[in-house]
């Protein structure tokens, strides 16, 4: 089976369309007068919409729990192989048993997380960028900007092989002698998929649970959370600004797609076992959704 290699074509047109899209957001703002944060934060809003399209989509094939699934069968796996095995052999078993009468193929339910996992993607890394720089290239000549978005490595299965074979001249068979060099690499993808908004919840977590937090979880935390900025907490009124807002009210800040969010969270913490802020986060989803069902 090569359903992997469906993926990775999936994978890459999504990345192509939506990375247009998103500049097509940032020459609309730019027109419009707006600050690159606040244009920012509408190409944030546009594909969380997608991704909520995406989420409803999954739910009605009774396959709500594929994003997670993929998410914690990929830790299984060496990263030079973990998306094929995945697609190929786990998550594929996952399809087969959960599927309803209303799917259509397997192709089709990957290109589904293809298009999660993009639009997932490309807003972390507008929030990842050096927002200083971006800033003054939105601020300064238009015609010169483009979007360094790069192939996600651990979803683009051949993007991924390429470079560690060139890097470290090795095949498949010969992984062993830089087994923790990968392992680096793995862990940092991981700790790169979650965005700013992310990061702060998490905080905003571990602040109302910080009791029962022990210092092993608190130094992932740290890690996960590490470089974090935002000019608004030294700004003398940071009561009124986003960041405060979101450490203070946490999930609670958005008034739109919490479950989604925190859903989102919850599977990209699956490899870093944060037992505690996990279970924080799942209760609190779990409270959220037994709400929507009684109205």
């Amino acid at each position: 089976m090569d359903y992997h290699k469906d993926y990775l074509k999936f994978y890459e047109e999504y990345l192509k369309r939506y990375e247009e899209l998103a500049i097509k957001e940032i020459i609309k703002g730019k027109k419009m007068g707006l600050s690159f944060l606040t244009t920012r934060d509408a190409i944030n809003a546009l594909f969380r919409d997608i991704r909520h399209k995406v989420n409803s989509d999954l739910k009605n094939l009774n396959l709500n729990q594929a994003l997670e699934k993929f998410y914690e069968y990929t830790t299984f796996y060496n990263p030079i192989c973990a998306l094929e095995k995945t697609i190929n052999d786990q998550l594929f078993n996952f399809y087969e048993e959960y599927k309803n009468n209303k799917c259509t193929s397997y192709p089709d339910f990957l290109n589904l997380l293809a298009k999660y996992y993009v639009a997932d993607y490309i807003t972390t890394q507008i929030y990842n960028t050096n927002i200083f720089n971006e800033e003054i290239l939105y601020d300064s000549d238009l015609n010169k900007y483009t979007l360094k978005i790069k192939l996600d490595p651990i979803n683009n299965l051949r993007a991924y092989q390429d470079n560690l074979r060139q890097k470290y001249n090795l095949s498949l068979n010969q992984d062993l002698s830089i087994e923790s060099t990968l392992a680096v690499i793995q862990w940092k993808e991981r700790i790169s998929k979650f965005n700013h908004e992310e990061k702060i919840i998490l905080i905003s977590t571990y602040i109302k649970v910080q009791k029962d937090v022990q210092r092993p979880e608190l130094l992932k935390l740290i890690m996960i959370t590490g470089g974090i900025f935002d000019l608004s907490v030294l700004n003398g009124n940071y009561t009124n600004e986003k960041f405060y807002k979101i450490i203070l009210e946490g999930i609670d800040y958005f008034e739109a797609n919490q479950s989604d969010i925190l859903s989102d969270i919850i599977a990209k913490l699956i490899p870093f076992k944060m037992e505690r802020i996990s279970k924080a986060l799942k209760r609190k989803l779990a409270t959220m959704n037994n709400g929507s069902k009684l109205q």
